[in-house]
């Protein structure tokens, strides 16, 4: 495995001069989000990563709280 994006050039070299095949980590790392991606896959939206709930404020800041999902801006 070859550890860094300046070293993602010589894989096909290396693999070649030592008859051994390389995986260059920024290709591994990229192909399965590419995969994801192409699936239509996001985030989820339950739990932790669910919209931040609207804050309550001590004082009338109303107008600067954000919108909620789908209401028309």
């Amino acid at each position: 495995m070859l550890g860094c994006a300046g070293m993602a050039d010589l894989a096909g070299l290396i693999s070649r001069q030592r008859g051994v095949p390389v995986v260059e980590g920024v290709f591994a790392g990229v192909k399965p989000i590419e995969t994801l991606v192409g699936l239509g896959l996001r985030t989820s939206n339950r739990g932790d990563l669910d919209y931040p709930p609207a804050k309550p404020y001590a004082v009338d800041l109303s107008g600067l709280a954000p919108k909620p999902r789908g209401a028309e801006r």
